[in-house]
C-alpha cells in the first residue's frame, strides 16, 4: 500500500488492527520521521519492521501494544538512528 505513496512525512494511526503487511510497508516510506500509533498494534513480530524506517525521528506506541517486547525495542534503538524521540506508553508489557 506504502508503494504508491513513498513521500509520507508523519504517519498517525488510530484504533486499527492490524496484520504484519502494513508495517512491513516501512521500508517503502524513506521520508517518514514520524510514526504515531495509538490503540492499534497487536503483532509483535510487525514491530521488526519498524527498523526499517531508517529516517525515523519521532515514534510514538500507546495503549495499544500486548506483545511489545525488550528485543523489539532494542532493534529499534539500534536501526533507526535518527530517533530522537521515544514514547511508551501503557500496556507495555516486556
Amino acid at each position: 500500500a506504502f508503494t504508491t505513496c513513498s513521500k509520507i512525512q508523519h504517519l498517525h494511526v488510530e484504533s486499527a488492527l492490524f496484520e504484519e503487511p502494513f508495517l512491513r510497508g516501512m521500508r517503502y516510506l524513506p521520508y517518514l520521521t514520524t510514526l504515531r500509533l495509538n490503540e492499534c498494534l497487536d503483532y509483535a513480530s510487525a514491530f521488526e519492521d519498524i527498523i526499517y524506517a531508517e529516517n525515523l525521528r519521532v515514534l510514538e506506541i500507546s495503549n495499544c501494544v500486548r506483545y511489545l517486547q525488550d528485543h523489539h525495542v532494542t532493534a529499534i534503538l539500534k536501526n533507526c538512528t535518527k530517533l530522537v524521540e521515544l514514547k511508551l506508553s501503557r500496556k507495555y508489557i516486556h
